[in-house]
């Protein structure tokens, strides 16, 4: 368990302590820090942290901490991570590290001449749906990337120091552009080395210093470009996209309001798709709850999905989603036929992990399978899992699965 020192009570002060402390984790924040002593008394009450000060090195020399979690604005960066470092303190910091290159490098020598623990806080990089884009590079699925593009807009900051050059260091690109250029160099690969930027950027809306647009490029060394688009003059919200271009695919996501992932691969990675894919695999499996509705055809997902919401909540629905009618089922029954033979105890033990009762995860794989018309096939399974718990649960399976085939 890790106690924490967290410089910083504002939005992204908010999130990472709702992060560290959120769900089942035993690391806390310890410490709070703000220049304001009536924030950060509010901030260590609401998130009952036992300490709080407005003494920056007494926030980072505490005794009873071993890290330090930097969320300040851009001009406080190098100061805190520095102390932190002279402290002996592993050291997190949020994005942008540094207003310029020059104060970059010091910082990583501070951190790098302490020996200390250090990390770079990035966050869409990390989204569950950008990971399995990336896995899907990695498996060779769009060939090799040649384009990667990243954007992100919104109508401005949301805090007053942004719009002040001499405390954040830059407008939207040092702001929103640090997310752009990072993600792209995931996809086109962080052991290749940018060689060339060309970039446009002007004052459009707001009456700053900075600019509040940009479009960049970035050439690689191994050929590939980066784009990024920033703005800070948007409207309608936020709007988050990323997309990446090789020789066998494309891959397309949308972070804002929605789950989005798209893919189209003439190389392919293995497993069903699809409907209609260029790629038929050779088989199917279940890679867990989120695949089911991912990779199956639309009609079969709804239809899987609701059984499995059926019967997570206990209710008895008795009819298919209108319209849908079994010729899906009837078609594509194979698919969800192998998956649910080949990992049935592992749909049930994901669907009992994120707390659902064991007899409800269990009667919704029999009912599903029943759909897929290897009902009495999947019970079998399910029996052998754990018969004595799954008594009486065949039954009512097999009739609400019936009922909706």
């Amino acid at each position: 368990m890790h106690k924490i020192s967290l410089l910083g009570v504002g939005l992204i002060g908010q999130f990472y302590t709702d992060s560290i402390q959120g769900g089942r984790k035993q690391d806390r924040v310890h410490v709070a820090y703000s220049r304001t002593e009536a924030r950060v008394s509010a901030f260590a009450a609401q998130h009952r942290i036992p300490k709080h000060t407005t003494d920056l090195r007494a926030a980072i020399e505490d005794p009873d901490t071993d890290t330090v979690v930097v969320g300040l604005p851009n001009h406080l960066h190098e100061e805190a991570i520095t102390l932190a470092a002279q402290a002996g303190k592993a050291v997190l910091c949020t994005k942008p590290l540094a207003r310029t290159g020059a104060e970059a490098l010091r910082i990583l020598n501070a951190v790098e001449k302490a020996g200390v623990f250090h990390g770079y806080l990035e966050d869409l990089v990390y989204t569950p749906k950008t990971l399995r884009a990336l896995q899907s590079v990695k498996n060779g699925a769009v060939g090799k990337v040649l384009w990667a593009r990243s954007r992100e807009t919104h109508p401005g900051p949301h805090s007053d120091w942004f719009w002040d050059k001499e405390q954040s260091g830059g407008g939207a690109i040092i702001d929103l552009g640090c997310h752009c250029i990072e993600i792209n160099r995931n996809f086109i690969g962080k052991e290749h080395k940018p060689l060339e930027v060309m970039c446009w950027g002007d004052t459009q809306v707001h009456p700053i210093e900075t600019e509040d647009s940009a479009v960049g490029l970035v050439r690689y060394a191994n050929g590939a470009i980066g784009q990024f688009e920033v703005s800070w003059t948007f409207r309608g919200g936020m709007d988050l996209r990323d997309e990446v271009s090789g020789t066998q695919g494309t891959i397309w996501l949308n972070h804002w309001l929605r789950t989005g992932y798209e893919m189209f691969t003439a190389h392919g990675e293995g497993g069903y798709v699809a409907e209609k894919a260029e790629e038929q695999a050779t088989k199917s499996r279940w890679q867990g709850t989120a695949d089911l509705f991912l990779f199956l055809m639309p009609q079969v997902a709804a239809v899987a999905g609701e059984h499995l919401v059926s019967a997570i909540a206990g209710k008895r629905h008795r009819h298919m989603l209108a319209g849908q009618g079994t010729d899906p089922i009837c078609r594509h029954g194979r698919t969800v036929a192998i998956g649910l033979v080949i990992d049935a105890g592992k749909l049930i033990d994901e669907i009992e992990g994120i707390g659902i009762d064991l007899a409800h995860a269990m009667r919704c794989v029999i009912a599903l399978g029943h759909v897929a018309g290897v009902g009495g096939l999947v019970e079998v399974l399910v029996r052998e899992r754990d018969g004595k718990r799954i008594d009486g649960l065949g039954a009512a399976a097999r009739h609400q699965g019936h009922d909706a085939a």
